[in-house]
């Protein structure tokens, strides 16, 4: 900056309000951009707030745990004439029964952070509709993050085949060496531990057909809501 003359000749150094001139352009923009750095976080900090509502809704919505059907192990399966004697002492030979010995193995994955509260498992093994046997799983609590097994074990004993489709059955377990049966089971979860308490009780129902051979006492097909797997 040039030195300025005062009126007698001599040199007068440059006045500060030059400097003030000068300096207050720069000023004027770093408050501009603090003031729009201030805006971007304040409108960061309204769009948490609108979404926060709809974070806590999604977070409270229960999770629906899996329930299916695991395994399937066939320990006895026999068809058999009547063996006692009708009236006279004769056997009626239209008398044909099945013993049937299976455990099932169901598994329950709970992926919510809450704990689940199961009543008791009603389990049931039909062939063409026809209920051959039932069981009853109590009822447990599971934690949260879980996977826990639930067992069950059908016991069918001196099943009166006249009640099924006796020669459809008997050709499937002779001939074919495949009977397939459909495996049903039915529960009540809800979740507990948690603040709300609108949550209500939901059902699961399990279906599956299985395919298993009479003479290896071995699984040959699993189908369970349309999830099909061959051993």
């Amino acid at each position: 900056m040039s030195n300025q003359y005062a009126g007698d000749g001599s040199l007068r150094p440059p006045s500060a309000q030059g400097h003030r001139q000068s300096a207050c352009p720069c000023s004027s923009s770093a408050e501009s951009g603090s003031n729009e750095c201030h805006c971007f976080y304040f409108s960061l900090f309204l769009i948490f707030l609108m979404l926060l509502p709809f974070m806590i809704y999604y977070l409270n919505q229960p999770r629906t745990p899996d329930f299916d059907l695991d395994r399937v192990d066939v320990e006895y399966f026999r068809i058999a004439p009547n063996e006692v004697g009708g009236a006279g002492g004769t056997a009626s030979p239209s008398a044909v029964y099945l013993w049937l010995n299976i455990t099932l193995r169901f598994t329950s994955v709970n992926n919510d952070w809450a704990k689940l509260s199961y009543e008791a498992t009603n389990i049931c093994v039909l062939y063409h509709g026809a209920p051959l046997g039932k069981a009853v799983v109590p009822g447990f609590q599971q934690p949260r993050y879980s996977t826990r097994p639930v067992d069950s074990r059908v016991i069918v004993s001196r099943f009166n085949m006249l009640q099924v489709d006796s020669p459809e059955l008997v050709r499937d377990a002779s001939v074919n060496d495949g009977v397939e049966l459909r495996v049903t089971a039915n529960t009540t979860w809800k979740i507990t531990g948690r603040p709300t308490d609108d949550i209500t009780d939901d059902q699961v129902h399990v279906s599956c057909f299985v395919v298993f051979s009479p003479r290896n006492l071995s699984l040959a097909l699993k189908n369970c809501d349309g999830a099909g797997k061959i051993f």
